[in-house]
């Protein structure tokens, strides 16, 4: 993998993890949605660090999700966090931006945050195990 693409993985996972404390913080003071659409960014900012390793890049955030799922899931590559899981993930992003009348509880936000954890560390981890990791 060249330095450049090693960059924008490194600059993902960067993009993700300050959604995830992003979303703890919002969490925390109690502003639900806006905690789990960045919870669902931080996982969407893993499957592109996933893909640029692999050179791919994709125009939407469904293409990207179905892309990993091609490239990842049923390669047995990243296996830890089910696909429904995400795809539930992005609904709930979804409802959480475009639906004034829906809300969330702190638990159902937590869990949201626990699916993002696994997620980005089964990916993390594959990543690193693949060789994609590492100083530029």
């Amino acid at each position: 993998m060249t330095d450049e693409a090693k960059i924008a993985v490194a600059e993902a996972l960067e993009r993700a993890a300050e959604a995830a404390r992003a979303a703890e913080q919002l969490l925390a003071v109690g502003l639900h949605r806006d905690a789990v659409s960045r919870a669902y960014y931080a996982a969407f900012h893993v499957v592109q660090a996933a893909l640029r390793a692999r050179g791919l890049e994709v125009r939407t955030h469904g293409g990207a999700f179905q892309l990993f799922h091609r490239e990842f899931v049923k390669t047995g590559l990243a296996t830890r966090v089910p696909g429904w899981q995400l795809a539930g993930l992005q609904r709930s992003r979804e409802m959480a931006d475009y639906d004034s009348s829906t809300t969330f509880t702190a638990d159902e936000v937590r869990t949201l945050l626990g699916i993002v954890g696994a997620f980005t560390a089964d990916v993390t981890a594959m990543l690193d195990r693949e060789g994609f990791l590492g100083k530029a």
